[in-house]
């Protein structure tokens, strides 16, 4: 019996190549779309990188004539038949969305070009001669498998001994200018959306440059999670400065559950305990579980100051064996991925639909929000609240129209 595998890297680019060249037997009008995600800052050649790159194509190739390639250098190509342009821009846009600040895509807003993408029309022998030609340098070798952008050293896992001088760099850098925003929305009345929080959090890739950069610092999740709890002081000291009686939506922080009883935390809970009632507190499922007691003594604590507590990263697959009404939180995030719509039933799980229940659904928040799919799925089981990169981009084009 013949063994099968799926495709490696090299063999994309061969693959790519083949089905290439069967188009332009048959004479068949197509569009080859090259994404040149290795121009960007980003390193495209990680699995997570390519996994999230990917998504936004989802809904184009599950039309049989459209299939999506990712090569060895991280680049995307996109071979479509009988396909409609605003579909593909619309997957281009939103892709775009998830890196607006680097500087290509930056330059190229203000410049008019488009140096992210290039059409090759498999119509025509002279684009089908320069798609292949770049291919033919990619699997035969010609061009290194793995190529590094200019001034972008590879990064290698944050070794134990380098974590002084991290912490070092973490605690004197420069952070405010990485704190960012990203609201949840209210979707509940058909044409009234109002903002639920707006969460502020540092760009953790940003600021990777900034104090390791020639390490991953996710590569090591213990030592991640030592630093984080670093940023979170940080994070306390500067937030702690806010005029929050001048903040028109209340906002979100996520914390070690440990924070919650340092120096850091009580100081800033001393600047703004007047204006508690406008702040959540986000805890990690994973935390609040690893003490479920201490959990319980500081939920108590923060809701008695007037605080709010969220527990983020709950899969709504965990849901079917863990039951976290308990924990008597008061959000929820049920963490979207590409994986929910493959394995949910055609309604919610009973033990999903018993948490919703219990909690009410107005304490239910779809986080990872990243396609119209997952708001779909969340409207279908009574979810009117989300978060994510799609939501970003709702958010921007109502307030443009003035309706947020």
């Amino acid at each position: 019996m013949p063994e099968f595998s799926v495709p490696s890297l090299q063999q994309e680019e061969h693959l790519l190549r083949d089905h290439v060249q069967r188009l332009a037997r048959t004479g068949e009008s197509a569009w080859a779309i090259y994404v040149h995600l290795s121009r960007l800052r980003i390193d495209a050649r990680r699995e997570p990188v390519r996994t999230v790159a990917a998504r936004p194509f989802d809904l184009v190739t599950r039309d049989r004539n459209a299939t999506l390639y990712m090569l060895s250098n991280g680049d995307l190509v996109l071979v479509c038949l009988d396909l409609r342009i605003e579909d593909v821009d619309s997957a281009l846009d939103t892709l775009r969305s998830l890196v607006i600040d680097d500087p290509l895509i930056v330059e190229d807003q203000q410049t008019g070009d488009d140096r992210f993408t290039s059409w090759f029309d498999l119509s025509d022998c002279g684009d089908i001669d320069e798609l292949e030609d770049k291919l033919s340098r990619l699997a035969d070798g010609a061009a290194p498998a793995l190529p590094m952008k200019r001034g972008q050293p590879d990064r290698t896992p944050l070794k134990t001994e380098e974590l002084g001088e991290v912490e070092r760099r973490l605690l004197d850098v420069r952070v405010a200018d990485l704190i960012r925003r990203q609201p949840t929305v209210d979707v509940h009345f058909p044409g009234r959306q109002t903002i639920l929080f707006r969460e502020h959090y540092v760009a953790m890739a940003e600021l990777a440059r900034r104090v390791a950069p020639g390490a991953d610092l996710l590569a090591n999740q213990w030592l991640f999670e030592y630093l984080t709890e670093i940023l979170d002081r940080r994070l306390l000291a500067i937030l702690g400065r806010t005029d929050f009686e001048a903040t028109e939506d209340p906002i979100s922080l996520n914390l070690h559950l440990s924070t919650l009883w340092s120096p850091d935390f009580q100081a800033f809970h001393q600047r703004v305990r007047s204006m508690a009632e406008g702040l959540i507190v986000e805890i990690r499922l994973v935390d609040a579980l690893s003490d479920v007691a201490e959990f319980g003594r500081a939920r108590e604590w923060l809701s008695k100051r007037g605080y709010r507590v969220l527990i983020d990263g709950v899969s709504p697959l965990a849901t079917q064996f863990l039951d976290i009404s308990p924990l008597k939180p008061h959000f929820v995030k049920l963490q979207w991925s590409r994986d929910v719509p493959t394995q949910r039933p055609a309604a919610p799980t009973p033990e999903l639909a018993a948490l919703l229940n219990r909690l009410g659904h107005d304490r239910i928040v779809l986080s990872h929000v990243d396609s119209e799919e997952a708001i779909r799925w969340g409207l279908a089981f009574g979810i009117h609240q989300f978060q994510g990169f799609f939501v970003d981009r709702l958010v921007d084009a109502m307030s443009i129209k003035g309706l947020i």
